[in-house]
């Protein structure tokens, strides 16, 4: 996932633009990434923070997401930021299928030893 747009998203919503709302929300988050969220300086930092303990866990960013939907769910930056979110889902999806098709299409290893083979007898037949 591209974190800049997140990032840039995230920075719009009101419960991350509001620093007292802001830790309250963290204080809502699993203690496993609560705990490894450092303060940054700026709100900017603090956020690039948040995203980053958060994408450590499989889990992190979707309890971000359920902890601020309390907050925003209704404000127009949390629709865009969840518009974004499910555009990466069905991209994420899509790429996983192209390489599955891929796979599937691609010839097994035994096909592949088996062409080998039968090419080294042409060869061998050649000089005999």
């Amino acid at each position: 996932m591209d974190k800049k747009p997140l990032i840039n998203l995230l920075l719009e919503c009101p419960s991350i633009r509001n620093t007292e709302t802001r830790g309250s929300l963290l204080k809502m988050l699993p203690r496993h990434i609560v705990n490894h969220i450092s303060v940054g300086n700026t709100i900017t930092e603090s956020v690039v923070n948040i995203v980053d303990a958060c994408m450590n866990y499989s889990d992190g960013l979707e309890c971000l997401f359920e902890e601020m939907r309390l907050f925003d769910e209704k404000t127009v930056p949390f629709q865009k930021l969840s518009d974004f979110l499910k555009n990466q889902d069905s991209a994420h999806e899509e790429d996983l299928h192209l390489q599955l098709t891929e796979i599937k299409s691609a010839p097994s290893v035994q096909q592949n030893a088996e062409k080998i083979y039968n090419i080294e007898k042409i060869d061998k037949a050649k000089f005999e």
